[in-house]
């Protein structure tokens, strides 16, 4: 039994010296790596993190365009409002028969626009409308203007009769085209009146 036991002391100690002396002759620490844990890997944080990032930036996003988008855009059907619109756009006196439909205002920052529609119980309507353009020379919007005009009243007016007339606008003599034709709606034909200018 002793002889065992010195057996089994010798190997022990022999084991010990393996394992010491490694320890001690080797200059760099051992690594020893770590148990894997049962969560998430760091990769995956990090890719949940940036869509969550993603994410509230798109809302944030999204919030700012909308809210901007129902500042720029105000319409109303308020006859007090649309009275206002229309004074803002012209000083004219209105047929009493004709009632305020619509008005509105638009501002995208470079352009702005405001309208003011008046309508009366047998069709007839009028459509009051002024815009700037911010940072464009006045002829080039003029030019525009007066094209875009032709080319709706060449589409929807049979022009019958037309005079030029120059009245002053903000102080500034300015040239207004008074026109009259027909125009189709549904079937009949309709006297219409177009004042264009700029």
């Amino acid at each position: 039994m002793y002889q065992d036991d010195d057996l089994n002391d010798d190997r022990r100690d022999e084991f010990e010296d393996d394992v010491y002396r490694d320890e001690l002759d080797d200059d760099r620490p051992r690594r020893r790596r770590a148990p894997k844990s049962a969560g998430m890997s760091t990769g995956f944080k990090v890719v949940i993190a940036l869509l969550v990032i993603f994410a509230l930036g798109m809302c944030t996003c999204c919030g700012v365009g909308v809210y901007f988008a129902r500042q720029a855009m105000n319409f109303t059907d308020d006859p007090a409002e649309i009275g206002a619109i229309q004074q803002k756009i012209a000083d004219i006196e209105l047929p009493e028969d004709m009632a305020p439909a619509m008005g509105g205002s638009m501002n995208l920052g470079l352009f702005q626009m405001d309208l003011a529609g008046y309508g009366q119980q047998n069709g007839k309507f009028l459509m009051l409308m002024q815009m700037q353009i911010s940072g464009a020379e006045e002829a080039e919007v003029e030019r525009q203007f007066r094209q875009q005009a032709n080319q709706q009243g060449d589409k929807d007016i049979v022009i019958k009769k037309s005079e030029v007339r120059t009245l002053t606008v903000d102080g500034e003599e300015r040239e207004f085209v008074f026109a009259e034709g027909t125009m189709d709606v549904e079937g009949t034909q309709v006297a219409v009146h177009q004042v264009t200018g700029m």
